[in-house]
Parts: C-alpha cells; sequence; structure tokens
C-alpha cells in the first residue's frame, strides 16, 4: 500500500471541501478556528506528490454545495474533489444526497471497502458510516467522505491515494 503511494506518475490536482456549517459561519465572519481535518487532507494528498488547488469551506446548503462542486467539475485544473463532511444520518447532512446526482456513474466498492475497514476498527458502528465516489459527466473523481480525522485518514491512505491515478486512467481512456 506504502509502496503504491510513493510511485505516482503523474500529479493529480485536488479540490477539497469541508461541509461543516459551524467551520464556514467563523470562516465567513473572519473568526478564528482551527481545522485539522484539511490540515490532514493537505498533508496526506501533498506528502503523496500531488496538489491541493483549491480549498473551500461550505455549509450544509444543498444549493451552495451543488452551486460549488459543480463549478469546479467544470474547472480543468481539477482532476479529483474530496467533499469531507456532511455524510452522517441527520437530516441536515445532505451531501450525498445533493452530490450523487453530479455523478453519472458510481464507484459502488469504494463505500463497500470504506465501510468493511470502518467495521474493522470501530465494529457495528461502522453501518451508520457513509461515503460515496463516483465519476463526473467531465471526468472528475468526486469523492465524500465522512468529517472525523480517523476516517479522513483511513479513506486517503488506504483507497483514495493508492487508487486515483488507476481510477482516472480508466476514466480517461473512453
Amino acid at each position: 500500500m506504502t509502496e503504491k503511494l510513493n510511485r505516482n506518475t503523474r500529479k493529480i490536482n485536488f479540490a477539497v471541501i469541508v461541509c461543516n456549517s459551524i467551520i464556514y459561519e467563523k470562516f465567513r465572519k473572519n473568526q478564528q478556528f482551527s481545522d485539522p481535518l484539511t490540515d490532514l487532507i493537505v498533508k496526506l494528498v501533498t506528502s503523496a506528490g500531488h496538489d491541493i488547488v483549491s480549498t473551500q469551506f461550505l455549509p450544509d446548503d444543498r444549493v451552495m454545495l451543488g452551486k460549488q462542486v459543480g463549478n469546479i467539475i467544470s474547472t480543468k485544473s481539477v482532476d479529483a474533489i474530496i467533499v469531507c463532511g456532511g455524510t452522517g444520518l441527520k437530516i441536515s447532512e445532505i451531501t450525498l444526497e445533493c452530490l450523487r446526482p453530479l455523478m453519472v456513474k458510481t464507484i459502488p466498492g469504494f463505500a463497500e471497502i470504506f465501510r468493511k475497514l470502518s467495521y474493522e476498527k470501530f465494529g457495528s458502528e461502522a453501518i451508520t458510516l457513509r461515503a460515496l465516489a463516483g465519476i463526473t459527466d467531465h471526468q472528475k473523481v468526486l469523492f465524500c467522505i465522512p468529517e472525523s480525522l480517523d476516517s479522513v485518514k483511513m479513506v486517503l491512505t488506504q483507497l483514495v491515494l493508492p487508487e486515483i491515478e488507476t481510477i482516472l486512467e480508466k476514466v480517461q481512456k473512453s
């Protein structure tokens, strides 16, 4: 796994969106806040030899999230998008329901393996964890992941970063 992380043949450009209403309000009001999730995502992605070309904070708002991800999808400089947060079971957590329609294909194995890894780490609580990955009509890979340090580290190191080049190669061959 580490071997695959370190043998990148191409640099992938990632956009990151953190979907969290509390952080968004602090960001919007120019209040100080810490965001260890974004720090971890940036560290893991750049350590794997890729770039973060955009980082944004959004509230749990369908219109704002859909519009912003739609704009990023049409950006030529972005290959993959990570949306972190809004994947829980609360009615207000709308990331998966909002972004699934932007995907022309989903990658079912992503959520399946995420849940398996989560079960191994957290036990039966894993049934409450939700994730989604898919391909957009502009051949971008869109990942929707939970907003926890453990989940972010697991998803990026064991799924996203080892496989992003393979996914993009398969998508862009068509």
